[in-house]
């Protein structure tokens, strides 16, 4: 990650050209456990070799 990315935060924020990400329905208290971004980036990590890092777990760390 470091040597492609310099970071790991700018390898999430790679995925959203550095711009946040606002949701519909999040005003209305309609929180998803995970959507296409966090699907998404669970997929690279896990083929990177990370571990425990589900689409639910990496929404959750996006959303904090």
């Amino acid at each position: 990650m470091r040597s492609e990315f310099g970071s790991f935060t700018n390898y999430l924020w790679a995925y959203t050209d550095n711009k946040n990400v606002v949701y519909k329905g999040h005003g209305d208290g309609a929180i998803p456990v995970s959507n296409y971004l966090s699907d998404k980036v669970s997929k690279d990590l896990k083929r990177r070799g990370f571990k425990y890092v589900s689409s639910i777990t990496i929404y959750s760390h996006l959303q904090a």
